[in-house]
C-alpha cells in the first residue's frame, strides 16, 4: 500500500490485534480482503458512532455562517442601490434585483443542504478496526468470539500496510476517547492526527485501544443527495498479514484441530498458529521448592 497516512504514534513494530468469530477469519483468508464497514452500520452498538462533540460541530458552524453572513453582506449594498433609486423613480430592471434575491435565499437554503451532505459523508465514512496491545485481551476475547468460539490475527503496523493492496487513500490512526460533555473539551482535544471522524469515540469505549483504518468516501455534489452508505472490500495477501492466530482459550477439541485443518487447506504456515495460553498457569508458580 503506498497511498496512506500513518499516524506518527504508531510504530512499524506496534502489535495490532483483530479478535473475531471464525466465520469472518474464514472470510478473509478465502477472499483475501478486508472488509471496511460504513460507521451508519454501528448505530446498534454506539449510537454515537461518528458524531463530533459539540464545539467541533460549533466551529464548524461558525465558519459557513460567517462566510454566508459575508456573501449576504456583499449582496446588500446593491439591494440597497436598486431601492434608492426605485424610491428616486429611477426606472431600473427588475431583473437585477431578482436574481440578488434569488441568490439570497438560495444562501438560506443551502445551510440546510450542508448539514444533510455533512451527516451523508460521516455516515459513509468506512472503517477497519484492530486492538492495540502487546498482550492478549480477556476482554476481547468475550466481546468478540462467538459462543466463546474466536480466533485472534495477531500483526503489525507494518505487516498490515505491506499486506494492503489498494489505490484507496487509508488513513491509520489510533482512536482517541474522549467526554463529549466536558465543558473543558477544547477543539485541540478533539483533533488526532489532522482527523477528527471517525477517531472520536465515548471513554466508555477505552478498554477497546483501537487503531482504525478508515477510507472516506468520494462524494460530489451531483451523486451525494442518492448517496447510500456501502462497505468497502481491499485487497490483501494474508501471507504477508497474518504474522500469529491465536485460538481463544475458552475452546477445547476439536475445535483447534479444525482450525489446524482450515489453516493448512488456504497454505498458511501451521507454525503461525498459536493455542492461547491465557487460562494455563504456568507451573513454575505452582512450586515453592
Amino acid at each position: 500500500m503506498k497511498n496512506y497516512q500513518l499516524s506518527p504514534t504508531l510504530q512499524p513494530d506496534t502489535k495490532l490485534w483483530r479478535y473475531m468469530s471464525l466465520d469472518k477469519f474464514i472470510d478473509i483468508i478465502d477472499s483475501e480482503e478486508l472488509y471496511f464497514t460504513p460507521l451508519s452500520y454501528y448505530s446498534k452498538s454506539d449510537p454515537y458512532e461518528g458524531l463530533l462533540p459539540r464545539i467541533i460541530l460549533d466551529a464548524f458552524s461558525n465558519v459557513i455562517r460567517d462566510s454566508f453572513d459575508d456573501i449576504r453582506g456583499k449582496i446588500q449594498p446593491f439591494l440597497d442601490i436598486i431601492e434608492e433609486r426605485r424610491n428616486k423613480g429611477i426606472i431600473i430592471s427588475d431583473k437585477d434585483e431578482i436574481n440578488l434575491q434569488k441568490l439570497t435565499r438560495m444562501i438560506d437554503e443551502h445551510l440546510p443542504k450542508i448539514e444533510e451532505g455533512y451527516f451523508t459523508v460521516m455516515s459513509s465514512v468506512t472503517v477497519n478496526c484492530w486492538h492495540q496491545n502487546d498482550f492478549e485481551s480477556e476482554g476481547m476475547w468475550r466481546l468478540y468470539s462467538d459462543d466463546n468460539k474466536g480466533i485472534a490475527i495477531q500483526t503489525s503496523v507494518q505487516s498490515l500496510i505491506d499486506a494492503i493492496s489498494t489505490d484507496e487513500h487509508i488513513a491509520i490512526n489510533e482512536v482517541k476517547y474522549i467526554d463529549y460533555f466536558d465543558d473543558k473539551l477544547t477543539v485541540g482535544d478533539c483533533i488526532t492526527n489532522g482527523r477528527t471522524i471517525p477517531y472520536l469515540k465515548r471513554k466508555s469505549f477505552a478498554h477497546e485501544k483501537e487503531v482504525r483504518l478508515s477510507i472516506t468516501p468520494k462524494l460530489t455534489p451531483e451523486n451525494i443527495d442518492n448517496h447510500i452508505p456501502k462497505g468497502i472490500r481491499v485487497k490483501i495477501s494474508p501471507a504477508k498479514l497474518i504474522e500469529k492466530i491465536y485460538i481463544s482459550p475458552y475452546v477445547s477439541q476439536p475445535y483447534p484441530s479444525a482450525i489446524l485443518a482450515l489453516i493448512k487447506k488456504y497454505h498458511i504456515d501451521e507454525n503461525r498458529l498459536v493455542n492461547s495460553n491465557l487460562l494455563t498457569v504456568d507451573s513454575k508458580l505452582l512450586k515453592i521448592f
